[in-house]
């Protein structure tokens, strides 16, 4: 009898342990994927801001730091109608543009309504209204050269649109 329950024991403890191994392997690999996710404001190239419901900054990421500051972002964007328009939002987001130390920034501001806080995720234009602006400058200058050598034809042009009527 003891030799039989010995062997059950063995068996039923072998199987618990392979169990458990399988339970701690699993664990291990959300903890790695609950790992990778936090890092993720840190790593973020662009700035990013936690803030509570109140308007308490939780936490600010290094770009956010060094580019914008809390100071900065502060005076630039009301705060309490952001978090306001935020939290009363149907889909709990909201989108803006805002112009911190000379640079421009399209926001989206995403509460979490169970944690309580509010993720301000801002990406900087700058360099792309800049592009914009120059192309628009190119365009112009475009479009005057071609006017001036239309304009000093002995010929009258006309410009047809698909329809060919004239535009």
């Amino acid at each position: 009898d003891y030799i039989a329950e010995y062997v059950f024991l063995q068996s039923t403890s072998q199987k618990s342990l392979e169990e458990l191994r399988k339970l701690v392997n699993k664990i291990k690999t959300r903890n790695k994927e609950i790992e990778s996710i936090s890092r993720f404001p840190s790593e973020n190239p662009n700035p990013v801001l936690r803030l509570t419901k109140e308007g308490e900054f939780l936490y600010t990421n290094d770009v956010a730091r060094m580019n914008i500051g809390r100071e900065e972002f502060l005076e630039q964007v009301n705060l309490r109608e952001l978090i306001t328009s935020t939290v009363h939002a149907e889909n709990l987001n909201l989108d803006g543009e805002c112009v911190l130390k000379g640079r421009t920034y399209l926001y989206r501001a995403i509460y979490f309504e169970n944690e309580q806080y509010l993720n301000i995720y801002l990406f900087d234009i700058t360099k792309y209204l800049k592009e914009i602006k120059n192309l628009n400058k190119y365009l112009t200058q475009q479009r005057d050269f071609y006017e001036n050598i239309l304009d000093s034809l002995p010929t009258e042009i006309y410009v047809l649109n698909n329809q060919k009527d004239i535009v």
